[in-house]
């Protein structure tokens, strides 16, 4: 339809170098509308996007993927290729990790058209550097790829990497792009949040023992990661003392430590108590959590007991010994002893509280008897708070057995006759006799006669021993004509 329109105005008959005037005229200006500044609007800048710095929390190291090299982008020319190459960048493009201390990298590839990368200085601090290309053909691509590990002081920083370097681009209008790039890349790391710690006492597989229970906030990406520790007073636990499981591993919420009790040393002075979780992604970068320290009490144990049948006062003397607490008392679990009385005899059971007192190391008390006891008691001391835990007993709990007699011998029913012997030779007397009860005679056991002279107001004491209360009489021949006599 134009070509219509144009014969409709008679542009056939337009003179023949007229036409090729005007078509010479046509291609100047199409030659002129490519001029360099618009050759250059058509080659491919850098892009910032095409590389990538982070942080991986595993290995603890910063992570690059830079882009230095592409097949296409470079325009007419050549092999129509871009990249930091070697020639425009004769000490190799600049990375510079603001780390502490400060890292810095160059590299460069050769002449665009052949990549291959050349490492110029600065990558022995490189972990693992590898020289992938993506792509093929003309959408072909080449990186470099490496790892930089942090220090501990840069963990939870923003550190910035700039990149400074020239663009190389192919194509006979082409120049050089300067690049003057920063990245930012954060290294936090989010851990576990632990809750203050409790701990109570308990039992472990038949031992006596503390339970310390944990329990954390696991929100956190890395909140799991690592091995969970027990840590007594800031620090590893020491030698000779022995926790179950020695550490925890896995993504639990709540687990529990049990520090055996096996050693009443270790339960003489308070200690606290925290977890420590550690992972350690490479040998100069650890990620540590504590959590707040729980308190366990000193609990002082009881290192000896005895009790001692004491007849002649009718009861038993019981003694013990603690060590002396001499730390802050607000410290020491003030839990009483708790004495447990046996009669296997009669088949009953009492229990009795003593007072527990940090200061004091020997302890003396006494169970009263009955008269005419005869019973074998079973005395066992312990501390209140592990009273009913079977484990505690079985290690701490003192015991001892001894039977009593209390059946003293007693004189009874006496009476007093004055004796006439048959002989004339012999002066008259008065012959005390009494009744015998009881079984038992001490060492001091004493049968006392008293003689009251109730003439002349004077006295005299008989001593009897055993022997001579067992014969049940007493010939009394200290006696006088007309003098009146009582005996007691």
């Amino acid at each position: 339809m134009v070509n219509h329109y144009l014969r409709r105005h008679g542009t056939d008959s337009m003179p023949k170098k007229r036409r090729q005037r005007r078509w010479l005229l046509t291609l100047f200006v199409l030659f002129c509308s490519m001029s360099p500044w618009q050759g250059v609007q058509a080659y491919t800048d850098y892009d910032r996007n095409w590389s990538s710095i982070s942080f991986d929390p595993t290995t603890g190291c910063i992570v690059y993927d830079l882009r230095i090299y592409q097949s296409y982008g470079g325009g007419e020319g050549n092999c129509g290729s871009c990249g930091f190459s070697k020639p425009e960048n004769k000490n190799g493009v600049h990375v510079c990790q603001k780390t502490s201390p400060q890292k810095n990298f160059y590299f460069a590839c050769e002449e665009a058209c052949n990549y291959t990368c050349n490492l110029a200085n600065g990558m022995s601090d490189l972990y693992n550097p590898t020289y992938p290309t993506r792509g093929s053909g003309n959408s072909e691509k080449g990186y470099v790829c490496f790892s930089v590990p942090i220090s501990q002081s840069d963990l939870n920083q923003n550190i910035d990497v700039t990149i400074n370097g020239k663009w190389w681009r192919a194509g006979t209008f082409a120049t050089d792009q300067d690049v003057n790039d920063t990245y930012t890349v954060s290294t936090k790391v989010n851990l576990a949040t632990y809750s203050k710690p409790t701990v109570e006492y308990s039992s472990y597989q038949g031992a006596p023992a503390l339970k310390v229970t944990w329990k954390r906030g696991t929100s956190g990406a890395q909140s799991t990661w690592g091995d969970v520790y027990l840590y007594q007073d800031g620090k590893t636990i020491g030698t000779g003392i022995t926790v179950k499981p020695s550490y925890y591993q896995g993504a639990s919420s709540s687990e529990s430590f049990y520090v055996i009790a096996d050693n009443a040393k270790d339960l003489n002075k308070a200690s606290s108590f925290s977890i420590h979780q550690i992972y350690k992604p490479h040998s100069n970068l650890q990620y540590v959590v504590d959590s707040d320290p729980v308190t366990a009490l000193a609990y002082v144990q009881t290192t000896s007991f005895e009790a001692t049948p004491e007849m002649d006062d009718k009861r038993i003397r019981l003694q013990w010994e603690t060590p002396t607490f001499t730390g802050d008392e607000s410290l020491c679990d003030l839990s009483p002893f708790v004495l447990t009385v046996r009669n296997e005899s009669a088949k009953k059971v009492e229990k009795i509280e003593y007072e527990y007192k940090p200061r004091e190391g020997k302890y003396i008390q006494y169970y009263e008897l009955a008269d005419g006891d005869t019973s074998t008691y079973t005395f066992s001391l312990e501390r209140k708070s592990t009273e009913k835990l079977e484990e505690w007993s079985k290690v701490y709990k003192r015991e001892q057995t001894v039977t009593v007699n209390t059946n003293h011998c007693y004189p009874f029913g006496y009476s007093v006759t004055k004796i006439d012997p048959s002989d004339e030779n012999e002066d008259p007397y008065m012959k005390i006799t009494w009744g015998k009860s009881g079984s038992l005679w001490t060492e001091r056991t004493v049968m006392k006669v008293v003689q009251k002279n109730l003439t002349s107001v004077k006295d005299y004491v008989y001593e009897l021993d055993e022997a001579a209360y067992r014969k049940g009489y007493l010939d009394d021949r200290l006696v006088e004509y007309c003098n009146k006599y009582q005996y007691e």
